[in-house]
């Protein structure tokens, strides 16, 4: 009788939900994306302390990669994204500089929304 009590109440203690709290975005997105039946799926991976690696590509080929910062998106989708230091970089210039200048002397405009293009990725 023990021994069915015991059992019981380890896949009670089992059954029960995780706290999402608990969990980083990177490590809510992962889950996510593991358990979804999406046709573009994502391979999220995150660092020992939950937070987004720079590079995350879907699993299928060819590969898209988006680039993120420890906690979010910082440049979308791409076929052609290969690596994340110069989008990393303007993130953070971005983030430490908010004028016009900034953007006007660092990076070029890549169209009329101001979307801007990694100067390196121009070559």
């Amino acid at each position: 009788m023990f021994t069915i009590t015991v059992l019981f109440a380890v896949l009670f203690v089992c059954a029960l939900p995780r706290d999402a709290s608990s969990e980083t975005t990177c490590q809510t997105h992962k889950r996510n994306s593991a358990s979804t039946n999406a046709p573009l799926q994502w391979d999220i991976k995150c660092d020992d302390q939950g937070n987004y690696l720079p590079l995350q590509c879907t699993v299928q080929t060819p590969k898209w990669c988006a680039c993120y910062d420890k906690e979010e998106m910082i440049a979308r989708p791409s076929k052609s994204t290969k690596s994340c230091e110069c989008h990393l970089d303007r993130h953070a210039k971005i983030k430490a500089s908010r004028s016009h200048f900034f953007f006007y002397t660092n990076f070029l405009p890549r169209n009329k929304k101001n979307n801007f293009k990694c100067r390196s990725k121009l070559v």
